[in-house]
């Protein structure tokens, strides 16, 4: 990771939607030295990209292959690469207004590819704690708390392996925390303008204390949806530590599904002490119960019985397993 000052553009990849996306890419709006890209407010350029690594492959090995007395060489596979990369950035760069590109996108997908293609751009890896993500997921979309939780996990391990791969290379990349964001927004905020190379004494700092919220799962929520209309934070806001009033089936089972990720991004892993075997038992059926579905077999009689007796043993953090439609 570098911290030189860049006029190239500047990528927030988010590990997952409701992991602050929307709060990162508002808060460099305020800098005036940035634009975005109107009406493209996520990119998705990255999520695809394999398809473009494929073409490229191909091309490449036709001009080595076919013609092998052309003499190309690495080089020129990389250096396609990064023209079909600087392609994409030149169309959004063109609606932002002549100022620096900032765009974002609430996915990490295909994320050892970004180098490849925006060499010169400065990437934000976004990351959430993966309960409050999940618990937000799930009061704003209504989202399956476990496929949630797996997305999560596999995301988290994508940006591990990023890391790993990447973090003694002279490159342009820096992971934020949602939570230093909320926590300490000017420390935090601070580091990522020195590290974007914009200037800090350029930034109002004022005005993105008092910014108002954006998509909340709290405050802009409606009976069925959220809405992304701003509104002022209030006292109901709470951006950190909504999975407070977890209980323990589902603090046992999110870590089950993901609970190892947490330490990677300096987040507490929720541990319990005692009947271990029990909770590997429970989630054990559980997976089944979510692989095979046997429920959708049985007749309405005796999903009745299974309703009524053990039911409660299958259900899957505050979302019940339901019979299939047609299944009383």
């Amino acid at each position: 990771m570098t911290t030189e000052s860049s006029s190239g553009p500047i990528f927030i990849q988010g590990i997952l939607p409701r992991s602050g996306t929307n709060l990162l890419y508002n808060l460099l709006r305020l800098h005036p030295d940035c634009g975005v890209a109107e009406p493209i407010w996520e990119d998705y350029l990255l999520e695809p990209s394999d398809l473009l690594m494929q073409y490229v492959g191909k091309v490449y090995h036709w001009w080595e292959s076919a013609v092998p007395d052309w003499g190309v060489e690495e080089t020129d596979r990389d250096a396609l690469c990064h023209f079909l990369g600087k392609g994409l950035v030149s169309f959004l760069q063109s609606r932002a207004g002549g100022k620096r590109l900032l765009t974002k996108t609430p996915c990490v997908a295909s994320l050892e590819n970004f180098f490849t293609l925006f060499p010169n751009a400065h990437l934000l890896i976004l990351v959430r704690d993966g309960r409050d993500l999940v618990e937000s997921a799930a009061r704003s979309f209504g989202w399956d708390r476990d496929e949630t939780t797996r997305n999560w996990g596999k995301a988290a391990e994508t940006i591990e392996r990023f890391d790993q791969a990447n973090r003694d290379r002279d490159l342009n990349y820096m992971l934020v925390r949602y939570e230093d964001l909320c926590l300490d927004l000017d420390a935090e905020f601070t580091k990522v303008l020195g590290f974007l190379g914009l200037d800090v004494a350029a930034y109002e700092f004022d005005a993105a204390q008092g910014m108002p919220v954006y998509g909340s799962s709290t405050l802009s929520a409606t009976k069925d949806w959220v809405h992304w209309k701003p509104v002022d934070k209030t006292s109901a806001f709470k951006s950190v530590g909504r999975w407070d009033g977890w209980s323990r089936r589902m603090h046992e089972r999110f870590n089950w599904l993901a609970g190892t990720r947490l330490a990677a991004f300096g987040y507490e892993e929720k541990k319990y002490q005692g009947r271990q075997r029990t909770w590997k038992l429970y989630n054990r059926i559980v997976d089944l119960v979510q692989k095979y579905k046997p429920y959708r077999l049985m007749p309405a009689p005796l999903w009745r019985l299974v309703k009524g007796g053990g039911y409660q043993l299958l259900r899957l953090g505050d979302a019940d397993i339901r019979p299939a439609d047609g299944v009383a």
